[in-house]
């Protein structure tokens, strides 16, 4: 899992922007270290964020992925280096965001008018083929009899994100 190869020591110093659906709820999962008290009957479950080393932001948009990518620019406009982690399909919803990046614009942080270097969003796109987190609806396990595919599915499998990238002149 990709949320799980980013350790805090890997990004130490910087911040982490997730994405709505599966990034997020990964980043709970992954990020956030949960130990069961042995002491509890109930196994509750404690969260330990003490020493956690960096800031993790979301955005909640209308239907959770809208203006991902501009959001994150957004985080990574505060001259803290930023890691965006999102899905395929919330990346498609925002792919013009990577305008953002480029030097026409003037940085928000910045007053002068004039272009800047800004400072580095990564962006890590979970390409799945599309709108994973709808194979945990119910309607899932019915598959092909009901069309889930055909009504549920965001096939997303044929598209580059780096010819996307490359559009906007971004490395």
């Amino acid at each position: 899992d990709v949320l799980s190869e980013l350790s805090s020591e890997k990004l130490r110093g910087s911040s982490l922007f997730l994405s709505n659906s599966m990034p997020v709820r990964d980043g709970e999962f992954f990020l956030y270290p949960r130990q069961v008290t042995e002491n509890d009957q109930t196994a509750h479950m404690q969260t330990s964020l003490s020493g956690f080393p960096l800031s993790v932001n979301v955005n909640r948009g209308a239907s959770g992925i809208d203006g991902i990518i501009s959001t994150a620019i957004g985080c990574g406009d505060t001259f803290t280096p930023t890691t965006l982690v999102c899905g395929d399909v919330s990346a498609l919803h925002d792919l013009n965001g990577l305008y953002g990046l480029t030097s026409d614009l003037p940085s928000l942080s910045n007053a002068q008018s004039k272009p800047h270097s800004r400072v580095p969003l990564t962006t890590i796109i979970v390409n799945n083929g599309g709108g994973a987190i709808f194979s945990f609806l119910p309607i899932a396990k019915h598959g092909q009899d009901v069309g889930f595919e055909e009504f549920w599915g965001t096939p997303t499998k044929s598209i580059s994100f780096r010819k996307g990238a490359d559009a906007f002149g971004l490395p």
